[in-house]
């Protein structure tokens, strides 16, 4: 799997370097590596779709980004829980994705829907460990 991370670390200067059809196909290969070898629902086949995503962004392709993010999306919120961090980087993502393609609604819906479920699962974590409201440790907006 170093092989694969080492691709998805050199698709990522390829794209920062604006060498689009490099970035592709070595994120692409990335992703390949990890189904074959952990299958497509694996966390780390996650991480090449939000890479392809990510370079899809950067290159304008905005259908193609929010199709590469949403499947990052489902993969992470199924293998790690829809409270994980990956998910939210994944809904700021689409955001981003909302925003360029001039649907601000849409935006802001999906920021709305992300911000609502971090809020539950910090409220969810105070209650397992048994800080209420006016506890030390509790954090009141």
């Amino acid at each position: 799997m170093q092989t694969a991370s080492a691709k998805l670390g050199l698709a990522e200067a390829d794209a920062a370097e604006r060498k689009f059809d490099q970035a592709r196909a070595l994120a692409g290969e990335a992703l390949d590596l990890r189904e074959a070898f952990l299958g497509a629902r694996h966390p780390a086949a996650a991480e090449a779709h939000e890479a392809l995503a990510r370079i899809a962004l950067a290159e304008g392709d905005t259908e193609k980004a929010r199709a590469e993010a949403e499947e990052a999306r489902g993969i992470y919120a199924e293998a790690l829980g829809a409270e994980h961090p990956s998910v939210a980087r994944m809904l700021a993502l689409e955001a981003r994705l909302d925003q360029a393609s001039r649907n601000y609604a849409g935006g802001r819906a999906t920021l709305s829907a992300g911000a609502r479920d971090s809020e539950q699962s910090l409220r969810r974590g105070f209650a397992r460990r048994g800080r209420g409201a006016g506890q030390p440790g509790r954090f009141v907006a």
